[in-house]
């Protein structure tokens, strides 16, 4: 259990929180972090991680590059996040501003909020979920989701300026 810590200006993936265990955050701030052709740039969250985040901001995270997902969080365990504001972070060229749930992952998110995160696409091959992309199991449950964008520079095939899910 790590509280009350910030994770600023890190660089790569998970350059804030890397996760492969078992980890709950509480009170924390995990911001200005980036990636470059990695996916995670606040937090990544590996196979079989179980994370727990509570009463945290994870802000102004940016992820670039040719398929990379989640500037916020980038999960492929088991995440919940609880009580939380995750905003203003960006994915340029890839999925999912805030959150990228993959196919292996499974994400809750409860009483949180998610604000002015986006997804930008330049290179025309095109971009989804300017909040959450996810391809795994999403539940949300009386959450804010308002104000999140995809921005469409070249190409087609962009939806899902809060939420893309490609699974029921």
């Amino acid at each position: 259990s790590i509280s009350g810590i910030t994770a600023a200006n890190g660089y790569g993936q998970g350059a804030g929180i890397k996760n492969s265990g078992t980890l709950t955050l509480s009170s924390c701030v995990v911001t200005g972090n980036e990636s470059q052709n990695d996916s995670g740039a606040g937090i990544a969250n590996r196979f079989g991680g179980i994370l727990t985040i509570q009463n945290c901001t994870i802000s102004n995270n940016l992820a670039n590059g040719l398929g990379v997902n989640g500037a916020g969080l980038d999960n492929r365990g088991t995440a919940t996040i609880v009580d939380s504001t995750l905003s203003g972070n960006s994915v340029i060229n890839g999925q999912g501003g805030a959150i990228d749930n993959e196919s292996s992952g499974t994400l809750t998110l409860v009483d949180s909020t998610l604000t002015a995160n986006q997804v930008t696409d330049d290179g025309g091959n095109g971009i989804h979920g300017g909040a959450i992309y996810s391809q795994g199991v999403l539940v949300v449950q009386n959450s804010t989701i308002t104000g999140n964008s995809q921005l469409l520079n070249h190409g087609t095939g962009d939806s899902g300026g809060g939420i893309y899910t490609r699974t029921a």
